[in-house]
């Protein structure tokens, strides 16, 4: 039970059993993010129109390359989101 986490389908997918992932920039093996442990501050921000996640530590670069987290789809319901007030 301590490793649920509500997730959608391609990023639970992509996830899968990884618990560490290539950071390009640092050239190094850096854990996925872990939301029960890490700061969403320290690891990421919104680009100014809040659609792009940006990687602000290797954990953060690493995982969004991992779950692909900028991907179309997420951009697209990002900005639908916006229109409502909904995000982020």
């Amino acid at each position: 039970m301590d490793n649920l986490a509500y997730a959608c389908f391609l990023c639970n997918r992509l996830k899968s059993n990884k618990i560490k992932v290539f950071d390009l920039l640092s050239q190094t093996q850096v854990l996925i993010f872990n939301p029960r442990t890490h700061v969403w501050q320290e690891h990421f921000a919104w680009n100014e129109e809040f659609t792009h996640i940006i990687g602000l530590s290797p954990t953060g670069r690493g995982t969004i390359v991992l779950l692909q987290l900028n991907r179309e789809k997420l951009l697209e319901y990002r900005k639908a989101l916006l229109q409502f007030g909904a995000h982020p």
